[in-house]
């Protein structure tokens, strides 16, 4: 592995886009005002409108404040076979994963609006600034400044209470996200949104970028961009990776990428994706790859994964899921290059299983036969090249 890589992940740090969620006005005599009035919902490269209608708003006039807390709460059996030193071992516990703040609205006019949030973590309590950004509406484009999601995957940017498993995959964990405050990054960006198609791209200062000053070092600066195809369907349906509510058969195809160069040297990251929906039944799929390229300091490596899950409603209050990954690395970790997982679970949506995502209890297990990446799988011991099972269970409430 290259001296680029982050510690905390083996393969190459993603440095994808900082995309968040970005709001565009609704005006009456815009051509998208129908376009974005669907486009609410859309979670990926336009979502800082509610999706679910939740939330404690207050304001006066055009100025607007929305409180959106939220938490995940998660019981984790994980068991482990260290065959190289002839012993297995079970770890047992609970923890608060997730206690979230989202603060987002708008400030004297429906064309400049601000989103803001933190989260308090799993393993000290300390709470970190995830999203502090504007953005302003032109009509057919919005400009966006602050610090925002970096994006390769439309998983990676769906929120984290819309996904099937507990977690997201490791697959997109180690490939996809850069691990430093869940994949923000620092910069500008620009959008634009039709009925069939939404684009973003974004200058900034590199992967890790989030929190740090303008004399931060490494990361010099990146460059990103992903772009979405909507084939059929609504966007409102892409904001989540559930098939439960949806109507319209629903197919977006996307690709991200993103170029950051750091100390001399230079990072890409790129992916594409599809997401597919119809009643009851949804399915997504990615490849990821990275390349790194130290310039002088060594090889130039190239580690990829890919990943498929699919959900199906058995009912509006009861889903099951599956999960398949894998990631291969250039460069071995204490003799393995290719790490598997897999996954399967099942959602209960409480509440009478009312349209949203926020209040569900998600069961699932996790197998790892031959371990996992580093840090970049949640809730696992990460022996490498041992087997890995992992058995979690969550209580998730978000408005």
């Amino acid at each position: 592995m290259t001296n680029l890589k982050r510690r905390t992940l083996p393969v190459a740090v993603a440095a994808a886009l900082g995309m968040g969620a970005v709001a565009w006005a609704d005006q009456p005599s815009s051509p998208y005002q129908e376009v974005l009035q669907d486009a609410r919902q859309h979670s990926v490269l336009l979502a800082d409108a509610k999706a679910s209608g939740g939330g404690f708003t207050i304001g006066q006039g055009d100025t607007t404040l929305t409180i959106l807390p939220g938490m995940q709460v998660r019981f984790v059996g994980n068991w482990g076979d260290d065959r190289k030193h002839g012993d297995s071992s079970i770890v047992t516990g609970f923890e608060v994963t997730r206690a979230r703040l989202d603060l987002e609205g708008q400030a004297f006019s429906p064309r400049l609006k601000f989103r803001a949030a933190w989260e308090a973590g799993d393993i000290t309590g300390a709470v970190a600034l995830l999203d502090a950004y504007g953005t302003y509406d032109l009509g057919d484009f919005a400009l966006k400044i602050g610090q925002f999601k970096d994006l390769i995957t439309h998983e990676g940017l769906v929120t984290w209470d819309k996904g099937l498993a507990v977690e997201r995959s490791g697959v997109n964990e180690a490939l996809g996200t850069p691990t430093a405050v869940a994949g923000r990054v620092q910069g500008v960006g620009i959008v634009f949104k039709s009925e069939q198609l939404a684009v973003e791209a974004a200058f900034h200062d590199g992967a890790g970028s989030a929190n740090t000053s303008f004399q931060d070092a490494g990361s010099l600066w990146g460059i990103s961009a992903r772009g979405e195809f909507k084939v059929s369907g609504k966007w409102a349906d892409y904001a989540d990776m559930t098939a439960r509510k949806t109507v319209d058969q629903l197919l977006v195809i996307g690709a991200g990428m993103d170029w950051t160069q750091v100390s001399g040297g230079n990072l890409i990251d790129f992916a594409i994706d599809a997401q597919f929906e119809m009643a009851k039944l949804g399915a997504y799929a990615a490849f990821i790859g990275n390349i790194a390229d130290p310039f002088g300091y060594g090889d130039s490596t190239f580690d990829w994964g890919a990943v498929v899950q699919a959900g199906y409603a058995l009912t509006d209050e009861l889903e099951v899921f599956g999960r398949l990954g894998i990631v291969v690395l250039e460069d071995e970790i204490a003799g393995e290059d290719t790490f598997w997982e897999i996954t399967a679970g099942v959602n209960y949506y409480l509440l009478n299983g009312a349209p949203g995502n926020g209040a569900k209890v998600t069961a699932d297990v996790v197998w790892l036969p031959n371990g996992a990446v580093g840090s970049a799988y949640h809730n696992v011991i990460g022996l490498i090249g041992e087997p890995e099972i992992a058995v979690r269970i969550q209580l998730q409430v978000k408005p």
